[in-house]
């Protein structure tokens, strides 16, 4: 009740003046930006915060200043203020004892949950991927069992961006029931989208749409809130696969023209781009891109503004030299590896195979994209092994190679695709979809047999 917990801190910040006591007057200071913080009063919020982190000093009131700091970082986070956000709960972390009791161990648990989401914002998975195995250890130690579902939450995230993609899966299926009932519907819609994102990863486009439309609904009276969001950027992403691009703009603009500069919404940008790439757009597109890495750079939002800068190179790749390509890819893809982003490998065999092609070395790019279609199956990512066998069947018509090897793993792929996009919402996207790949495929057979006939 957030008049009552009004009162109480008020209360408490009488007795603090009175009897002037530091910590009476900074927790009550706390408690009020938290107060304000539930009410979306942000300006009142952030002067209560920084009156309380006045008056409490790291050497004598060391947990409530921790729990100031928390509650301002996670305030910052709400507000799409990644890098003071970091910042704040990062002091708070370092302050945090290493000892077991409750208080101790809830403080840990809620920092490293916040700091976990940014590190995947920030295009930092594997750091991610450290703190989110200690959150889900030291969750088990928490007197409450929501704070189970909170860690594992984030840990599926972690596995997700870590490439390990069926695994996030599974911990998101051992945690679902638990959400349930317990209720937790914040901690519940983070496990929803990241199922959606692992069955969208491998294709199962009924259940992707499924767990994306379960959280969006849940988080309908959110519309602003990042869990909405995501939910509304998965299903334009759903489309957007299927290049049914009318669908996904009536997703992914409404994001975008909500005047939020997020983490959701500037991701979003890339995708969109690559429509406009599709309608012969292409100084639009590179503005669209431009504009996310720009304000990506701003917030400290790495994984998105290398994805961008990627995606901007490979778009004007016509119009620069093959040796400036090379070196500016070089050093993209070295940043993304090193940051264990999430299909950063792509790039190992993406970038050497362009260059190939355009130095007119059609043989090489072939071979190349023959080892990243392989890679591709082998990790599941049937969106980009779709494009890679693309890419094969025309390098293969123009070398005179055989294209039946990779023509029959793209029906295989659209039976599979098939099985699981049979729901009223995705269904007529993806028949288009199958029906624009047979008439590439055909055609590409068609041309085959007419060569070896008139030879």
């Amino acid at each position: 009740d957030k008049e009552t917990g009004k009162y109480i801190y008020e209360t408490c910040l009488e007795i603090g003046n009175a009897t002037n006591s530091l910590l009476l007057i900074g927790a009550a200071h706390s408690g009020l930006g938290r107060v304000a913080d539930f009410e979306y009063d942000y300006e009142s919020a952030m002067n209560s915060f920084q009156r309380a982190l006045f008056y409490l000093s790291a050497e004598e009131q060391p947990s409530e200043r921790i729990k100031a700091l928390s509650r301002l970082g996670i305030m910052k986070f709400g507000m799409d203020d990644y890098i003071q956000a970091y910042d704040l709960l990062d002091e708070a972390l370092r302050l945090l004892p290493k000892g077991r009791d409750p208080d101790t161990l809830e403080n840990r648990v809620n920092i490293l949950t916040y700091l976990c989401f940014l590190d995947i914002f920030k295009g930092d998975p594997l750091e991610a991927n450290d703190n989110a195995n200690e959150l889900a250890r030291l969750s088990v130690l928490v007197d409450r069992k929501s704070a189970r579902v909170q860690a594992h939450g984030l840990l599926a995230m972690s596995q997700y961006f870590n490439s390990q993609v069926q695994l996030a899966l599974l911990t998101c299926q051992e945690y679902q029931p638990l959400a349930e009932n317990l209720q937790v519907r914040f901690w519940w819609s983070l496990l929803d989208n990241v199922t959606a994102l692992a069955y969208l990863y491998t294709g199962n486009l009924d259940q992707s749409w499924i767990f994306a439309d379960r959280a969006q609904v849940r988080e309908k009276n959110y519309p602003m809130e990042k869990l909405y969001m995501q939910a509304v950027r998965i299903k334009g992403d759903i489309f957007r696969n299927l290049e049914d691009y009318p669908r996904t703009r009536e997703f992914h603009l409404d994001l975008q023209q909500s005047g939020i500069k997020s983490y959701q919404t500037l991701g979003i940008q890339q995708g969109l781009a690559s429509i406009l790439i599709e309608e012969g757009k292409t100084e639009e597109a590179i503005l669209l891109l431009e504009d996310a890495i720009r304000e990506a750079r701003k917030k400290g939002l790495a994984g998105i503004e290398l994805n961008a800068r990627m995606a901007s190179l490979y778009y004007v790749r016509n119009d620069i030299s093959v040796e400036l390509f090379e070196e500016e890819g070089k050093e993209i893809y070295e940043e993304m590896t090193s940051r264990g982003m999430l299909d950063a490998k792509t790039f190992e065999y993406l970038l050497p195979a362009l260059s190939a092609e355009m130095r007119k070395e059609n043989g090489k790019a072939l071979r190349i994209y023959l080892d990243m279609a392989e890679y591709l199956e082998g990790v599941g990512n049937v969106w980009l092994e779709l494009k890679a066998l693309k890419k094969i069947i025309q390098l293969s018509r123009i070398t005179g190679q055989n294209t039946r090897p990779a023509v029959s793993r793209v029906n295989d792929l659209l039976v599979q695709l098939a099985t699981n996009a049979n729901h009223p919402a995705v269904k007529g996207s993806f028949l288009k979809f199958r029906n624009k790949w047979r008439r590439f495929v055909n055609d590409v057979s068609t041309k085959r047999v007419y060569k070896s006939n008139h030879t």
